[in-house]
């Protein structure tokens, strides 16, 4: 199952649930998305013809993450392009999350292994940080 997570209309992230199933490859980003994420379900003898990619410049204007949940429970925190809380969602074991724009916060619900992937090289003082969340106020969808 793949889940969007829309915010005043706009794209800000996906999660890919554990269990989710196609024939071959299916992109679930669009075109224009600076970090591209596919789905692959590929049969025993399947092969990819040798290849390389070649040097292009891109112009990248916001960092995306993508998250992939090996063992635990993390809680992600949705934050609009304006710093307001709107709702959160909990990732598990063998989830994947990538995230677009907006802000986001996360809090570890259960002991988690996880691995990041985003766009480099890595800038210092590129974070923004948000205040944190009156836990009472937390909305799980």
């Amino acid at each position: 199952m793949i889940e969007k997570i829309e915010i005043e209309n706009k794209l800000y992230a996906l999660i890919v649930r554990n269990g989710q199933s196609t024939n071959g490859i299916q992109f679930l980003t669009e075109n224009d998305k600076s970090l591209q994420l596919a789905h692959i379900d590929y049969k025993k003898d399947f092969e990819i013809k040798a290849h390389f990619h070649q040097k292009w410049d891109r112009k990248i204007e916001q960092t995306a993450e993508v998250l992939f949940i090996k063992k635990g429970k993390l809680r992600v925190d949705f934050y609009n392009e304006k710093s307001d809380y709107f709702f959160s969602k909990i990732v598990s074991e063998k989830d994947t999350l990538i995230t677009f724009c907006g802000g986001h916060g996360f809090k570890v619900l259960e002991e988690v292994q996880m691995v990041e992937v985003k766009q480099g090289p890595f800038l210092k003082d590129d974070r923004k940080f948000l205040s944190q969340i009156d836990e009472g106020k937390i909305v799980t969808k």
